[in-house]
């Protein structure tokens, strides 16, 4: 009887590429930055990188790019969630596309977001500001 054939292989089936394992460290340092920054030295970075309406005094037009990489620092089960995500849907989405059309579906993604957010701004109910990357994980 071949030994090799009575192992089993535990793990959850997903083979985190390069490109995935650098996106998740990007968005881990930068939470652990907005958790140092805003616990510990009280500087409100999340209010100065989330995505606002733009008719709203708050806009930048850079927070276009920043409100995916960060996360509520109140909130890390939301942080965990995304992160959660990432790991098991960036590897299948970047073998299917390959690295370079991955990313720019990541990114697009998150652009989508971000203008989605940004139209619905005005609709009674919806919470702006926003930020995080469940868009972009979720294409």
């Amino acid at each position: 009887m071949n030994p090799n054939r009575m192992r089993s292989s535990f793990g959850f089936g997903s083979r985190l590429t390069r490109v995935g394992k650098r996106l998740l460290i990007v968005y881990t340092a930068i939470y652990v930055a907005e958790l140092l920054l805003e616990h510990w030295l009280h500087i409100p970075v999340v209010a100065f990188l989330q995505i606002y309406p733009p008719a709203a005094d708050s806009f930048h037009i850079w927070q276009i790019v920043t409100h995916p990489f960060i996360h509520n620092p109140q909130a890390p089960l939301g942080f965990l969630i995304n992160g959660l995500v990432l790991y098991f849907f960036a590897a299948p989405v970047e073998f299917a596309l390959g690295t370079g059309r991955f990313l720019v579906l990541f990114y697009l993604s998150a652009l989508g977001a971000a203008l989605a957010g940004m139209a619905l701004s005005g609709v009674p109910g919806f919470q702006a500001p926003f930020m995080g990357m469940l868009p972009a994980c979720w294409p």
